[in-house]
């Protein structure tokens, strides 16, 4: 039995709010929980040498965690490494390959479920990252 409803979890998400942003009109990154979650575990798995424990730990709650700006900007690097080597686009593929899953909706009906992770993605949070100055998870 799955805790979680789908009408729940479909309107959760993560907001990252700039620190301090380089472009205003770039100060602003969400995703649905269905995406954040393998989104930031590919961060975590990759970035260990940025990132803390509690960076990680923390960057799975959206109650307002900041990471820092030479955080950001090196997450921005390394992801930008991982795309330009194809490292990303080849971790997309074999985890389409692999996720499978479902959740039970308000009436008790088994959903199939998708946790999204696409290369577009990863650019995005990489561009968010590198303008930010900074950003908070909330």
């Amino acid at each position: 039995n799955n805790p979680f409803k789908a009408k729940e979890q479909i309107n959760m998400g993560f907001d990252l709010n700039s620190i301090k942003p380089k472009d205003p009109n770039n100060d602003y990154f969400r995703n649905s929980v269905w995406s954040w979650r393998p989104l930031w575990n590919f961060v975590a798995e990759n970035c260990d040498n940025v990132l803390t424990y509690r960076d990680v730990k923390m960057g799975s709650y959206n109650d307002g965690y900041k990471i820092s700006k030479s955080k950001a900007i090196k997450i921005a690097n390394k992801l930008d490494d991982l795309v330009n080597s194809g490292e990303v686009a080849q971790y997309a593929r074999d985890y389409e390959k692999a996720e499978k899953g479902s959740v039970v909706d308000e009436n008790g009906e088994t959903l199939p479920i998708k946790y999204p992770f696409s290369v577009d993605n990863v650019l995005d949070f990489s561009r968010f990252c590198r303008n930010s100055g900074g950003f908070e998870i909330c």
